[in-house]
């Protein structure tokens, strides 16, 4: 069950968020944000030939079986929504992919992301090329050294939030992850990785601003972000626009 009264934004107060429980081939405003969970699509082998050679090459890679199902199935189902998106065939979807860089699609019509964790994926497809969105979903599970690490790459104002004392531990684990996945959400939309100072964006749920980065990339003056959070994962979607955002669950 998703609690929605974690939904959050920067700068847009009044916004709907529109959530579809089922697949749905429909015409819709704004941002698709599409989750599920791979343990609903075991049967791989069709999945796998939609993959490019550089995308079949890094599934090569990858050990663990759960993260190559799930790399798998979330890589085939973007480029089936890409192809739709973009009106080319799954063949002739050309995403660069760049060492450090945010992939995009080499001839750039819209912009899309995603992530994933275990079991559970998540993508965003933007409807033109004028948006750029950014999105992160983390499986929640414990941490040991939480307070280290909310220390060392959260900034004040996030860590008197998830360190509230009259709170459960799985509280604040909860609020951890919602804090994290919006950082993530935030710097991959904006195409930056690892060496940024994470202390520099304040990713409090309502908060209304964030402190300027010190980049060329950070030209866009507005930003959405949004959290959905569940008992097994933390989904967040960072956009520089005030779209409408449509969380879809693929089944």
């Amino acid at each position: 069950m998703i609690d929605h009264s974690h939904k959050s934004f920067f700068y847009i107060k009044n916004k709907t968020l529109n959530y579809f429980p089922v697949k749905k081939n429909v015409d819709r405003p704004g941002i698709d944000v599409f989750w599920g969970n791979s343990n609903n699509h075991l049967n791989t082998e069709d999945a796998q030939l939609l993959l490019s050679k550089q995308e079949t090459l890094r599934l090569s890679q990858i050990k663990h079986n759960i993260d190559k199902t799930t790399y798998i199935i979330s890589h085939s189902l973007l480029r089936k929504e890409l192809s739709k998106k973009t009106t080319t065939s799954t063949e002739n979807i050309e995403i660069d992919y760049k060492k450090f860089e945010k992939p995009n699609l080499i001839n750039r019509i819209v912009d899309f992301n995603l992530s994933h964790s275990s079991n559970y994926f998540s993508f965003a497809l933007t409807q033109t090329n004028k948006f750029i969105v950014g999105v992160d979903i983390e499986v929640i599970k414990p941490i040991n050294n939480i307070r280290s690490i909310v220390n060392k790459y959260f900034n004040v104002e996030e860590i008197n939030y998830i360190s509230d004392n009259n709170q459960t531990k799985e509280k604040e684990l909860q609020k951890f992850y919602e804090i994290w996945t919006r950082k993530e959400a935030f710097y991959k939309m904006l195409g930056l990785g690892i060496g940024i100072d994470l202390t520099l964006s304040n990713m409090t749920p309502g908060k209304k601003k964030f402190q300027q980065l010190n980049s060329q990339k950070t030209k866009y003056q507005y930003f959405q972000i949004t959290t959905i959070l569940t008992n097994q994962f933390a989904l967040s979607i960072s956009t520089n626009n005030n779209t409408p955002i449509n969380f879809i669950e693929i089944l």
